[in-house]
């Protein structure tokens, strides 16, 4: 979106399905150039309605697929049907299609070549390689443990942040921060379920950079808040204090059940 500004380009984004189908439906006056969004939430845009459907490709002009590999994943991970649907709504006598991908996949330029007419391939640097400037080493772990103990001996050996770690599912990647927030290193997530002013890339504060202990004022202010963004220390300290005051809680009614027993 920043790349538009200052371009006189009138780009929108879908974030919100049920906001755009108000904004962008038949009935609005609201026009764009340039329109973002996810394969499945712009399907939803193209199902019909009493009013018709709330958004029409007709007049597109570019079809522009990032990531085009997965069209051709299997199972949840793969949009090969979303963009089906997409693919066939634009309905406009000269549409040009764009599929960028990070990596080569031979079934992508196999059905390139079936499906459409004077295809172009561009190339940059050697086919799935990685930069020059990349150091790579490949470990045998075993499982899913041994991964988790290659990747804290990493750690423990030294490290010059940041690091950045890619995880299949947000499943692992909660699971993989969970693990690693009690080992005296800022860690934090970036999935789906994250809002995005959690996900926006708040700015460490140097408080956390100092490691500063906190006082008892702010222990007891961090168990009731949850922590913002960039706050690893005080997501750590607010998990480390919710579960020391339950157990307190649970020690103090083990205690009264006791006493108010043998008072019987």
């Amino acid at each position: 979106m920043r790349l538009s500004e200052g371009l006189g380009i009138r780009a929108v984004v879908i974030a919100n399905v049920t906001k755009a189908r108000q904004k962008y439906g038949p009935q609005s006056s609201q026009k764009f150039d340039l329109l973002v969004t996810t394969p499945n939430r712009l399907v939803h845009l193209l199902k019909e309605s009493d009013e018709g459907p709330p958004l029409s490709l007709a007049n597109v002009e570019w079809l522009v697929v990032d990531e085009s590999d997965r069209l051709f994943e299997d199972g949840q991970r793969g949009f090969r049907d979303q963009l089906a649907a997409v693919y066939q709504a634009c309905t406009g006598t000269s549409v040009t299609q764009a599929l960028f991908s990070a990596t080569f996949a031979q079934s992508v330029q196999d059905w390139c070549r079936l499906n459409l007419h004077n295809m172009a391939m561009v190339s940059v640097g050697l086919r799935n390689s990685a930069s020059e400037d990349v150091e790579q080493h490949l470990q045998f772990c075993g499982n899913e443990g041994g991964k988790l103990h290659a990747l804290r001996d990493i750690l423990r050996k030294g490290y010059e942040p940041p690091v950045l770690l890619f995880v299949q599912t947000k499943e692992r990647a909660k699971e993989l921060f969970r693990e690693l927030i009690y080992d005296n290193i800022t860690v934090d997530t970036i999935h789906a379920d994250r809002t995005q002013k959690q996900s926006s890339g708040q700015q460490v504060p140097q408080w956390m950079l100092d490691l500063k202990k906190p006082t008892k004022n702010e222990k007891r202010r961090m168990t009731m808040q949850q922590p913002e963004r960039g706050h690893v220390s005080r997501a750590v300290q607010h998990e480390k204090v919710a579960k020391r005051r339950k157990k307190q809680m649970l020690e103090k009614h083990k205690k009264m059940k006791i006493e108010s027993s043998e008072a019987a």
